[in-house]
């Protein structure tokens, strides 16, 4: 096996101008130096580290909706948060529902198989709309 079958760069090399290196390079470093804070900081003003403390503090919850309506973007790493966290609650049989997902938000947690884990992802479904079913569920 050659190293340009493990390696595809290794084909491109030889046709690299090294005079773009090092714009190459500041636009690498620039681009992760942006990139991960935001990914970082949009996961934390979903409240997605408040969602799994709170999951673990309560006894017995037995849903967990994350209200996504004031969320303008969420990248892939965000939209596999979400899926780890589905999968932690399914483990402990907790029903985790996301609610009030617009436009690319919905779209990517679709594209990344959310949806058909947690159920339809829809912008119309509010969390008073699933807090007034969980209540009418839950009477006698």
């Amino acid at each position: 096996m050659q190293l340009s079958s493990l390696l595809p760069i290794c084909r491109l090399l030889p046709q690299y101008d090294r005079a773009w290196l090092r714009p190459d390079l500041v636009a690498g470093i620039t681009l992760a130096a942006y990139a991960i804070p935001v990914s970082l900081a949009y996961a934390a003003l979903a409240g997605l580290p408040q969602i799994r403390q709170r999951a673990k503090a309560q006894a017995d919850p037995r849903r967990v909706f994350c209200d996504l309506s004031n969320v303008p973007f969420v990248d892939v790493a965000g939209a596999r948060m979400l899926l780890k966290l589905h999968e932690e609650l399914s483990a402990r049989e907790i029903e985790f529902k996301v609610v009030e997902a617009h436009g690319p938000v919905r779209d990517l947690l679709r594209a990344e198989g959310l949806e058909e884990k947690v159920g339809v992802i829809s912008r119309f479904s509010s969390l008073a709309e699933l807090m007034k079913d969980r209540d009418e569920m839950t009477k006698p």
